[in-house]
C-alpha cells in the first residue's frame, strides 16, 4: 500500500500530537549524571613523581644542548659526529626517563620489549653507517626516526590514548 503526501503529512501530524510534550528519564540515568558530576568535581591528584621525571628530562636536554653548542668542533666531520653522540645521549636521557616513570604501570602487551629490541637494533645499524658517511642527512633523519619511535612505543604501551580521557 503506497501513502500519498498529503496521507503522510496527516500521520504525521496525528504523531506528533499523540507524543508526550516531555519525556522523563530513569532514575538510573540521573544516578549517572550525579556520578560523572561529583568525578568532575574532585581535586586530581597530582603525581608529583611524574613531574619530576619530566623536569628532569628536561633539564637534561638543556644541559645537552649548552654542552653540544660548547663543545662544537671546527671540522665538518668532527661536528657530524658529535651532532649522532648529543642526539643519543638527548635519546638515552629521556628514554631512561620514560622508563622509569612507568616502571610501576603494567604493559598492555607482552611483547613490547622484543619491539624495543627490534628498534634497537635498528638504531645500531644507522650508528654503525654513520661512522662511514657521518655527514649523510638522510642517515641522520632515519636515526632521529628510529629513537623517535622507540619513545612512542613506550608510551603507547603503557598510556593508550583511549584510557585518557
Amino acid at each position: 500500500m503506497k501513502m500519498s503526501n498529503k496521507d503522510f503529512d496527516n500521520f504525521l501530524k496525528h504523531s506528533l500530537e499523540k507524543m508526550p510534550e516531555e519525556i522523563q528519564p530513569k532514575k538510573d540515568l540521573w544516578q549517572g549524571i550525579d556520578r560523572a558530576i561529583d568525578f568532575n568535581d574532585k581535586p586530581k591528584v597530582n603525581n608529583h613523581f611524574t613531574k619530576l621525571s619530566v623536569i628532569a628530562a628536561c633539564f637534561a636536554a638543556v644541559l645537552l644542548s649548552i654542552n653540544f653548542l660548547s663543545n662544537t668542533q671546527i671540522s665538518p666531520e668532527g661536528s657530524e659526529i658529535n651532532n649522532v653522540a648529543s642526539m643519543s645521549q638527548l635519546f638515552e636521557t629521556e628514554k631512561q626517563a620514560l622508563l622509569v616513570q612507568y616502571q610501576a604501570k603494567p604493559a598492555l602487551t607482552d611483547d613490547w620489549q622484543s619491539q624495543l629490541d627490534d628498534l634497537e637494533q635498528a638504531e645500531t645499524a644507522i650508528k654503525q653507517a654513520l661512522k662511514n658517511e657521518p655527514q649523510n642527512s638522510t642517515l641522520l633523519r632515519m636515526l632521529a626516526q628510529v629513537y623517535r619511535q622507540q619513545l612512542e612505543l613506550i608510551n603507547r604501551v603503557h598510556q593508550p590514548k583511549w584510557q585518557q580521557i
